[in-house]
């Protein structure tokens, strides 16, 4: 008939013939009409695209649906794997910013106990709010991978559940075994004959148990879960068009740092997607459980019937299908001018449409359930209970998500590029689960606070002040802390503050049923849900105890890693901290003299470098290690210069950087001995934190008598990790933290290893940001005097930064950042680091920042040396084989020493200083170092007239330190050491 397909009542009048009715209400009954058919053909359409199409692609590929159930799973995965890297950053810089003002170092301010108090409540409150966030998308994760079962059980009610009974099992002798009640997994429920599935309310069959108030609680219950979702999206979207107009010109910077309301940024275009893809899955769903919904709404009979009805049809149909041809055919991209669709910009129009079906499903959800209208909907708990069809809804849940999303990646490919749809794959599969999670909290946190109110105008009073004052004195507490101007901060406190003020009333509220019950805590209880975590709560869950198992066992191992992490670096700064303020260090660890035949460079005692000069015709000599007038086997760099400089000349340049220009080094006389055929000029340059030298380098091939043919260049060397100071080790975990983070995650998750560059990129510039608006920002490097005088220097002068191992990154760094000529030696890679570096110190000219890495550094690496797979590399990357691969886990492959050596035998010497070159490298002979070193110690002390225990100290501690740093850098066992220096 016409009612049981929707058409409704007013339509048979119109249809009917000898009524005579005025004219206006024959064409309000035919608009009536329209309409009713306007919604019936899109609920068909609605039902093909969000049942029909995902059952089909279920029933004809194979294991589809745990194909989709552990492609959830990967990309929660994923997320959690990429909180765990904010996690180690964040810990990290905490911990590092905690040591420093505890030590009181680089001009920290003595913070008063009451303003640390606050502090360390503020970042308590922080690093709570984080983790129980984790564990609530770890819970979510396994909720989804087992298709929703808490979710089910609140839907169901426990009436209905305890009405019903496990499928009957075999036991080990193979006779048929019944299981109870109470062990009756919940996952699998069935109907048992003689009782019905639900009461009147629900409306699908006759009442046969009266309605009882616990019933009625269920029935509320159930109304909260399919509603509280709809007002949270409804005011995340509403948030969001409130945000966007007023940061949409930005004015007087207000809205700087905040990318949410941002239109042109990322996080905002891919948050409106998420909101989308959040929205119509629960149009999917909403359909799933009210499949005749349009019956329902034409026999509501009102106008709030009409007005859904005509909303529907004349509006949010129509601009949903023109808005998604503009989308899917014409993308709008991060930074591309926006375009107007109906007078308004394209991301009002997006946040108002989701805005707008979320508040139509809202107003539909409060007809539909109507007691009468119910039946009409469609609406059956069988559905629920049964697992066909629980599970057919579930994967289709699933089956949208992961469809929009690969219809979101091929767009974004199709339009602007591999990278660009990466990255914006990489942001919606790590916004949706935070935003399921969030949806999830909200749901149980209402549910639970209408669970404990008796009366519902206290209750919301009582919810609405544990919001209110928390807020408040959240904010008194960031002000009383100084971090009152930091809104992250301000909002994880009050989180935190809501979270312990509804904790409280609950407890509260317990404490006086039992005391009203006289004591009473038996059944008085509330039930407590149990989540799909311990299959001892659940017995459906069994079969994946060892999927939860292994995860579990991988999560204890990242943990372990982050904490071995941050308590390595907090040792590190603390160690290095106190050795600033002892000034326990050794004025060189590098030293030369000067031989008969050429000079030795002696780097810690364990690596010796001889070259030897050819004006004391030694280049005859039967030296298997001697430089051929002609080299053999040479590389693609060989005979290429830079500013007249070789790489063999960057590397002995690096080299001298890590002496100290003073009198007793004689580095002017070194310099001399190796460039006979330049003039090198040392610059002052004072340092602070670390060896650097400023050098003039005149190259005059007709020689000094004609001036205007000499060219010049300045050359910044950096030095590299000094094993004598702890604070260099420090530095460079800092640097390297989120590129190793990224690599240990790749382990897990396969898919990070084709992240493209700018994918990571923002990834580390993201994290960095977070960290900044956290008061945690890393601004203090050891770059940063060498980056603010390269910035001072003449844009007229040709500039080369150089340096070796860490000292190479750094001058990659500061090449990248100033615009400069880098050549590293032996670096680790700062191809994807170099995004947080960029996001601090870039300035104004970031639309090049991802290329200055390739255009402007040379870097040289050797085989089997393990500190260049810290980082990836970019720009001219010469690789050479190592002649010492043997001892490689040792460092024999960074040494700079051998490089030199390397480069002059494949490479040779084009100005003819050196006859032959021998390295020799004897981390063993650290052991030696120390014994000779302690040795001298007591016997300076012994003859002393006057021996007081810090001379002692004073005097072996250099050694001692460096012996040990050195022996734990070529791989020996430390125990030796450290039971010498206990017993000293």
């Amino acid at each position: 008939d016409a009612q049981a397909v929707g058409v409704g009542p007013l339509a048979i009048a119109v249809g009917s013939p000898g009524r005579g009715k005025p004219s206006g209400a024959m064409l309000a009954s035919m608009g009536m009409s329209a309409m009713a058919l306007g919604v019936r053909m899109f609920s068909r359409a609605l039902r093909t695209f969000s049942h029909l199409v995902p059952r089909t692609f279920l029933r004809f590929v194979p294991r589809a649906d745990a194909a989709l159930s552990l492609t959830s799973f990967y990309l929660y995965a994923q997320s959690l794997g990429l909180l765990w890297v904010f996690g180690v950053s964040l810990l990290a810089a905490l911990a590092t910013r905690t040591v420093t003002l505890a030590l009181g170092a680089d001009g920290a301010a003595v913070i008063q106990p009451l303003r640390a108090i606050t502090v360390i409540y503020v970042y308590y409150s922080t690093l709570r709010i984080l983790f129980l966030f984790s564990r609530t998308m770890w819970t979510v994760m396994w909720e989804t991978y087992h298709d929703f079962p808490t979710m089910r059980h609140m839907l169901l009610g426990t009436p209905f559940s305890q009405r019903t009974s496990g499928v009957s099992a075999s036991n080990s002798s193979g006779s048929p075994e019944r299981p109870s009640t109470t062990d009756r997994p919940l996952t699998t429920p069935q109907r048992t004959s003689g009782h019905s599935d639900i009461n009147a309310d629900e409306g699908f069959q006759r009442q046969v148990s009266p309605v009882t108030p616990e019933t009625e609680a269920f029935a509320a219950r159930r109304r909260l879960v399919l509603a509280t979702p709809l007002v949270v999206l409804i005011c995340l979207n509403v948030g969001i068009l409130i945000g966007q107009a007023l940061c949409e010109e930005h004015l007087d910077g207000r809205c700087e740092g905040l990318d949410v309301f941002n239109p042109t940024s990322r996080v905002n275009r891919n948050l409106r997607f998420v909101l989308f893809v959040a929205m119509l899955q629960w149009v999917q769903a909403w359909t799933g459980l009210f499949p005749l919904w349009q019956i329902a709404l034409s026999h509501a009979g009102d106008f709030a019937g009409a007005v859904l009805s005509a909303t529907l049809v004349l509006l949010l149909v129509p601009a949903s299908a023109l808005r998604f041809a503009f989308w899917l055919l014409r993308p709008a991209g991060t930074g591309v001018s926006q375009y107007v669709i109906f007078g308004f910009r394209h991301f009002f129009v997006d946040a108002a449409l989701v805005a707008g079906w979320s508040i139509w499903l809202f107003n539909a959800s409060l007809v539909v359930l109507r007691p009468g209208l119910l039946r009409s909907s469609g609406f059956k708990l069988r559905r629920v209970a049964q697992d066909e069809s629980w599970a057919g809804l579930t994967a289709s849940f699933k089956f949208t998500l992961l469809v929009w999303q690969v219809v979101h990646f091929v767009r974004g490919c199709a339009k602007l590029g591999f990278a660009h749809a990466q990255s914006d794959w990489l942001f919606t599969t790590f916004l949706y689960p935070w935003l399921l999670c969030f949806i999830w909290t909200t749901t149980f946190v209402t549910v639970s606070i209408a669970r404990y109110g008796a009366e519902r105008f206290w209750t919301m009073v009582g919810a609405s002040l544990g919001v209110v004052v928390p807020c408040i004195a959240a904010r008194l507490v960031c002000v009383a802390a100084g971090l009152n101007e930091h809104g992250l901060l301000v909002t994880f406190v009050s989180l935190h503050l809501v979270r312990q003020a509804f904790h409280f009333a609950r407890k509260f509220q317990r404490l006086s049923k039992s005391r009203a019950g006289g004591g009473k805590s038996g059944s008085d209880k509330p039930r407590v849900v149990a989540f799909a975590l311990d299959p001892s709560r659940n017995k459906g869950l069994e079969a994946s105890t060892t999927e939860r198992r292994l995860a579990s066992a991988m999560i204890r191992v990242m943990l372990l890693i982050l904490l071995t992490f941050v308590a390595v670096l907090a040792g590190c700064v603390l160690l290095g901290g106190v050795q600033k303020r002892a000034g326990l260090f050794l004025e060189d660890f590098m030293w030369w003299r000067s031989e008969s035949d050429g000079l030795q460079i002696i780097n810690s005692g364990i690596s010796r470098l001889k070259l030897v000069t050819r004006d004391k015709g030694q280049a005859e000599q039967a030296d298997p290690l001697k430089i051929l007038p002609q080299a053999t086997s040479p590389y693609a760099v060989c005979g290429h210069t830079w500013y007249d400089l070789s790489l063999l000349d960057y590397s002995l340049l690096s080299m001298v950087a890590y002496l100290s220009p003073t009198e007793k080094n004689q580095v002017p006389e070194l310099l001399r001995r190796l460039f006979p055929n330049k003039e090198v000029i040392i610059h002052n340059t004072p340092s602070r934190t670390r060896r650097w030298l400023e050098l003039e380098v005149r190259t005059c091939p007709e020689g000094p008598s004609s001036p205007s043919a000499c060219s010049s260049v300045t050359v910044v060397a950096v030095s590299g990790t000094d094993p004598t100071r702890i604070t260099d080790y420090a530095e460079n975990l800092r640097m390297w933290t989120e590129p190793v983070g990224l690599q240990i995650l790749s382990v897990l998750f396969p898919t990070v290893r084709f992240w493209p560059r700018e994918t990571t990129a923002v990834v580390i510039s993201h994290v960095h940001a977070l960290l900044r608006r956290m008061a945690l920002g890393d601004d203090v490097w050891h770059y940063q005097e060498i980056m603010s005088h390269v910035q001072q220097m003449d844009p007229r002068l040709n500039v080369t930064v150089t340096g070796h191992s860490l000292g190479g990154g750094i001058a990659l760094v500061v090449g990248a950042l100033t615009s400069r000529l880098a050549v590293a030696i032996q670096p680790p890679g700062v191809y994807h680091s170099l995004a947080k570096h960029q996001a601090q110190y870039y300035m104004g000219r970031q639309e090049t920042a991802d290329y200055a890495v390739h255009q402007r550094s040379v870097t040289l690496k050797l085989e089997g040396d393990w500190v260049q797979h810290f980082d990836e590399h970019g720009g001219l990357v010469q690789t050479m084989s190592c002649d010492r691969s043997h001892q490689g886990i040792q460092l024999g492959c960074h040494m700079l020493e051998g490089a030199v050596c390397h480069l002059l035998r494949h490479c040779g010497d084009n100005e003819e200083r050196f006859a032959s070159c021998r390295h020799e490298y004897e981390p063993q002979s650290a052991v030696f170092e120390v014994g000779r070193a302690l040795l001298s110690s007591f016997k300076q002390n012994w003859e002393a007239s006057t021996w007081r225990p810090p001379d002692l100290t004073k005097s072996i501690g250099p050694g001692l330190l460096t012996a040990l740093c050195v022996s734990h850098l070529a791989g020996l066992p430390q125990r030796l050491l450290l039971s010498l220096a206990t017993r000293r």
